[in-house]
């Protein structure tokens, strides 16, 4: 009898806190702007909503090392946006293997994502 009340009171604890963490979750997706009813992206969408898009360093980086052309033109004008948010996303984790430390690319590079100080 106790083994029973003890898995049901382990189960009880699991489903509470995964039903609070799906709360919070979708809170803060609505509080964001993120829920469905305004996730779209056709004429009159959240382009100028002022949400902080950072794109990091990596666009920037491999922009410079370009040969220098019509494309790397093109795509220098872009980097000062406006960027917005799609469901599109290309990503990599790894970012600490980025740039090596103490480079020029890696003091740039954490001034653009907003360091506060760079040693």
């Amino acid at each position: 009898m106790l083994k029973n009340r003890s898995a049901l009171t382990r189960l009880s604890i699991l489903v509470l806190l995964t039903g609070l963490s799906m709360a919070t979750t979708m809170s803060s997706a609505s509080r964001n702007g993120d829920d469905e009813e305004t996730d779209h992206y056709d004429v009159g969408d959240n382009r100028g909503n002022g949400m902080n898009i950072q794109l990091g360093p990596r666009p920037y980086f491999l922009v410079n090392d370009m040969r220098s052309g019509a494309l790397k033109s093109k795509l220098k004008h872009c980097g000062n946006g406006p960027f917005y948010k799609t469901d599109f996303s290309i990503a990599h984790r790894g970012a600490a293997l980025q740039f090596p430390e103490h480079t020029k690319e890696s003091y740039v590079a954490a001034a653009r994502m907003g360091a506060g100080i760079v040693e």
